[in-house]
Order: structure tokens, then C-alpha cells, then sequence
């Protein structure tokens, strides 16, 4: 985590990395794949070596989780077009890193972070520019599923909150030096913005629906070990016990015809979202349905990733 999200690692208490930022640069998602394939590889020799069921069961925990981000980011990368929320990702590194919770001996390094993130840094490149070259060298990739208009939207609208709430941050932070590169970084965001409603809102998809492949491994990744076509017939059965749902809270009241849902939570869909936060874990509602026959609708639901994740 820390070589690719080295705000989310120090978040979580990694010493060494405060002053680092993301990797956006080209390839990250595979080079981030094929470390996990050495992490694979490093924890099955570890579990063959090992006694002690203890332990073998918290590297076996270790080896399923790898496997599992592996997964996720190989099927985001063939079905889903890269999308980064920019501002609410530039916001919780800076948010995570000033609380006034953190030691303050610590400040210091969100000015190198700011200055990577502006690429003012020697050796850096402002962020808005990777994200957007990460975004347009997939553009041309056909059957690729677009983030979702609702969610760029709000992203758009939540922008001037974020960059006015990494200023209260660095207010707060009694740090000296930090107006010029925040000035610059409102300036890149700005042009940023434009360039999402010329180039990806026209990209993004009207509808909420996911790729059934992408709405499958979000439940995975919650825990949910039930195909969401299980989900959809033990609804339909009246039989919600039969995949874990809770038989007292299920809804009965509906006629067998009538539109089902069943609300789950889900994990986070992108590499970023789940890497580059200091909690890769949040998550937002999503929705499976039948829409009459057998044609399942997999769909986000307002009311998480920004909101939206």
C-alpha cells in the first residue's frame, strides 16, 4: 500500500511516507498488479513453512486478501474506464495528515505533499495532469464502462467545498509558506474541472447500472459470499434466510410480481478509491433488481460514493 497510497499507509500509522503522494504515473495498475503476484508468491511459501495453525490462518487471511485486490483491479481495468475523484481524494490526504489528532512535529511534510501534488516539487508532476492522462489513454478502449454522471456531477459541485476545507486544514495547521502552491493547486483543480465537463461527462454513463463482473466483486469484497443472482432468486422465493439475510427485517409485503430490491453496502470500486483514502474501506448503497423476467440491473445507489464512496 505504501508504494502506491502513501497518504492512506501513513493515515494508518506507517511511519516514513507523510510527504509522499499517489502513483498516477503510467502503469500504475499493473505494476501494482504484479507486486501482488509477488506478494502471492511470498505468503504461499510462508504458509507452507509454517507450524503454527495461528499463524497459518492470519497468512492465509493475508494471502486472500491479495488475491482479492488483484482481482479487483484487473477487472476494473478491463470493464471500467479509470475515474478520480480528485478533490475528495486531495482533501482526506490533507485532512488525515493536519488532524489535529496527528503530532504536530508531522505538519510540515503536507507542504512536500502539496508541492508534489502541484508539481512544483522537484521531480513532480501535478496530479490533475497524471489523472487526466490516466483517463484519456483508456478513452479510446472500446466496451469500457464510463463512471457515472451523477457521481462526476457531484464531484464537480463537492470541488470548492474540498479545496476550501485543505485551506481551513492548513489554517488550523499554523504552517507558514503553504498560500501559493494551495492558490496554484485551486487553479489546476479549476482547469481540471473544465476539462471533466468537455471530455469525461460526455463519457460518463446515464445510468447507475455496473457491470454484473464489477457488482459481483463488490459484494466479494464486502463479504457477501452469495452471487448477486442468488441474492435476486432467494427475493423472489421469499426465502432471504437461505444467503444470510436476516428472515425479521427482511421485506415480506411485497406481491411475488412486484419490482424486489435488496440494498447491501459495498466496497469501493476503483484502485484510488480503495488505495488512495485514508479509509479504503468506505462504502456506498448499491442496488440489484430484477426488472420483470430474468434481466438483472446492477446499479449504485445515491447516498455513498461522494456523496458519492
Amino acid at each position: 500500500m505504501a508504494r502506491y497510497a502513501p497518504e492512506t499507509a501513513a493515515a494508518f500509522g506507517v511511519e516514513g511516507h507523510d510527504s509522499e503522494v499517489l502513483d498516477l504515473e503510467p502503469g500504475y495498475d499493473t505494476r501494482f498488479e504484479a507486486d501482488l503476484a509477488k506478494v502471492v508468491v511470498e505468503l504461499e511459501s510462508r504458509i507452507a513453512a509454517t507450524t503454527d495453525p495461528r499463524v497459518r490462518q492470519d497468512l492465509q487471511i493475508l494471502l486472500a486478501a491479495a488475491r482479492d485486490q488483484s482481482n479487483t483491479s484487473q477487472l476494473n481495468r478491463r470493464l471500467m474506464l479509470p475515474y478520480f475523484d480528485l478533490g475528495q481524494v486531495l482533501f482526506r490526504s490533507f485532512d488525515a495528515l493536519l488532524d489535529p489528532r496527528v503530532a504536530k512535529e508531522r505538519y510540515p511534510a503536507a507542504l512536500t505533499r502539496l508541492r508534489r501534488y502541484t508539481g512544483t516539487e522537484a521531480g513532480s508532476t501535478p496530479i490533475t495532469e497524471l489523472a487526466r492522462a490516466r483517463m484519456e489513454e483508456r478513452f479510446a478502449t472500446p466496451g469500457l464502462t464510463g463512471p457515472w454522471t451523477v457521481e462526476v456531477e457531484q464531484a464537480l459541485d463537492n470541488q470548492g467545498r474540498y479545496l476550501t476545507g485543505i485551506k481551513e486544514s492548513f489554517e488550523r495547521s499554523g504552517l507558514k509558506g503553504w498560500q501559493k502552491d494551495h492558490a496554484r493547486l485551486v487553479r489546476q483543480m479549476a482547469e481540471h474541472a473544465e476539462w471533466m465537463r468537455s471530455e469525461l461527462l460526455p463519457r460518463a454513463r446515464t445510468t447507475n447500472r455496473l457491470p454484473p463482473e464489477i457488482y459481483a466483486d463488490n459484494l466479494r469484497n464486502f463479504g457477501v459470499k452469495a452471487e448477486p443472482q442468488e441474492l435476486i432468486q432467494s427475493a423472489l422465493s421469499r426465502q432471504p434466510d437461505r444467503v444470510g439475510l436476516n428472515p425479521r427485517t427482511f421485506n415480506r409485503t411485497r406481491s411475488q410480481p412486484e419490482f424486489h430490491r435488496i440494498t447491501v453496502k459495498r466496497g469501493c470500486t476503483s484502485f484510488v478509491q480503495r488505495f488512495f483514502t485514508p479509509n479504503p474501506l468506505k462504502t456506498r448503497r448499491s442496488e440489484v433488481a430484477t426488472d420483470g423476467g430474468d434481466r438483472c440491473a446492477y446499479r449504485d445507489m445515491p447516498g455513498g460514493h461522494n456523496e458519492s464512496t
